[in-house]
């Protein structure tokens, strides 16, 4: 009797062990699958190919814009920056020492006003760095010194706003 209970005791041992590993492999082969990561958002822009831009290489990447207004100012050391809209205002850019530095983005209203934002400009997902209801904002990320984007009052973007050098 006691070499049956030994066996007895050898085979559930096996089993809760065998039992274990598949559990254990289950786990492990479910979060290779299960990812966390956000899905990105269909691209408004590529951002990389406008910023620290000139205008002629927005434009053959946007299509013709059409001047607005010379942009001053001081702090960002703009007197006279040349201020383009393009793609019917939904994309404006301010000229700072020649190249494509503040770029705003209009008619957002398609976008869920969240910290996903950041991959429909292309750029891959991480989360902000501020936040509350009204504005949400990345600072010094992939080389842009702030990327913000503000709420329409409806959980959507009403715009985005993408300084590229100058404050």
């Amino acid at each position: 009797m006691k070499n049956n209970t030994i066996k007895n005791s050898k085979s559930s041992r096996k089993w809760i062990l065998y039992s274990i590993g598949v559990v254990m492999f289950l786990y492990v082969l479910g979060n290779l699958f299960a990812s966390n990561d956000p899905k990105p958002l269909k691209p408004v822009l590529a951002l990389e190919h406008i910023a620290n831009h000139s205008i002629e290489e927005v434009q053959k990447e946007v299509g013709k814009g059409e001047f607005k207004l010379n942009w001053k100012d001081k702090k960002a050391g703009c007197l006279t920056c040349p201020k383009y809209t393009y793609k019917d205002d939904s994309l404006e850019v301010i000229y700072i020492d020649g190249k494509a530095d503040r770029i705003t983005l209009n008619h957002l209203q398609a976008y869920p006003f969240n910290d996903y934002f950041i991959t429909a400009l292309g750029l891959p997902y991480k989360e902000a760095d501020f936040k509350n209801e009204s504005v949400i904002r990345w600072y010094n990320y992939q080389g842009f010194k702030e990327i913000m984007t503000f709420n329409d009052g409806n959980g959507q973007v009403h715009y985005g706003l993408i300084k590229t050098h100058a404050d």
